[in-house]
């Protein structure tokens, strides 16, 4: 029998009936040293900031092209208990953006041993106890709408040809679609989901599905010559696909869609508002720009704990 990890022994611990915390567990991925910076930083809010989910276990997946980390990332990464995964992605999903999240992903949920995972890109930073994560009876899927519209479908229009074919290629049935609203343009849009903050029961399979779907229409021939003519598919296909898989797979009252304080897009706004009212944060780049903390306006503690490990100089 093989040695139980501590990483390991606390997620199973986490994932007993009547422990008293939630049986959750967080994964992100990483494709390269920036993200796995990232990762390390995201580690380190949930360790200091998630009160009482602050021992919550952490599942690190890392791309196939990563190399190991240097021997000071890897003691950081064993003090937080960060868990550490490789994952593998088909040779032909790699022409298509952010291919290796959706199997990273998959993976992710068919190894969690816990009643939720939460799914977060490394470009996090939790601020606050994340409560509104730990979903309701009969809810599977928590989400925050895409941030804008981009390839997304109005849906005071007919959906076009990319988005019907979709539809039709994954059995999206007509009464399943409603409408979010992006946050940072204000449209209303067909069920869009942004895929940097999922959270799901890993019993309903809607990551492994979103996989699944992804394979689907990347393989369809129409499909993919539509994303050839146009970048912004190519690179999106995978969050399309997740609409797609959600939207065959459950009932609306299965899903949640998570309050504004969650996933707020720093990057994306040019006077963010402050970070302080915020659950969660995705910057992206922004951190790399010279006088970014001139841009972004919060506690003094929790600017100086940003600049502590996004340095401006």
């Amino acid at each position: 029998m093989r040695p139980v990890t501590p990483a390991v022994a606390l997620l199973l611990l986490w994932a007993l009936p009547g422990s008293g915390a939630p049986q959750l567990v967080v994964a992100t991925f990483a494709h390269d040293e920036q993200e796995r910076y990232q990762a390390l930083v995201l580690a380190e809010s949930i360790r200091a900031n998630a009160g009482a989910w602050r021992t919550v276990p952490i599942r690190l997946h890392l791309s196939e092209l990563v190399l190991e980390a240097d021997l000071a990332l890897q003691k950081k990464l064993s003090s937080l208990n960060v868990s550490v995964a490789r994952s593998q992605t088909p040779a032909d999903a790699l022409s298509f953006g952010f291919a290796r999240k959706v199997f990273a992903a998959a993976r992710a949920e068919a190894e969690a041993v816990s009643e939720i995972l939460i799914w977060m890109d490394p470009d996090t930073v939790l601020l606050k106890e994340p409560r509104e994560l730990n979903l309701a009876k009969g809810v599977s899927f928590g989400y925050r709408p895409v941030h804008h519209t981009l390839i997304g479908s109005p849906f005071s229009e007919p959906p076009n040809q990319f988005w019907s074919l979709l539809y039709r290629k994954l059995s999206v049935p007509e009464r399943a679609i409603f409408p979010v609203v992006a946050p940072v343009d204000g449209r209303k849009l067909r069920a869009y989901f942004n895929a940097g903050l999922l959270v799901v029961r890993p019993q309903r399979g809607v990551l492994r599905k979103w996989r699944d779907s992804f394979q689907e229409v990347y393989r369809d021939p129409a499909i993919a010559e539509l994303c050839k003519q146009d970048r912004l598919k190519l690179i999106f296909l995978h969050q399309a696909a997740l609409a797609g898989a959600v939207l065959s797979l459950l009932e609306k009252g299965e899903t949640v869609e998570l309050p504004p304080a969650y996933n707020y897009p720093l990057n994306l706004h040019a006077k963010p508002d402050p970070i302080g009212r915020f659950v969660t944060i995705r910057y992206e780049d922004l951190f790399r720009e010279r006088g970014w903390s001139q841009k972004v306006q919060g506690p003094a503690q929790v600017l100086s704990w940003l600049k502590a490990r996004f340095p401006e100089d």
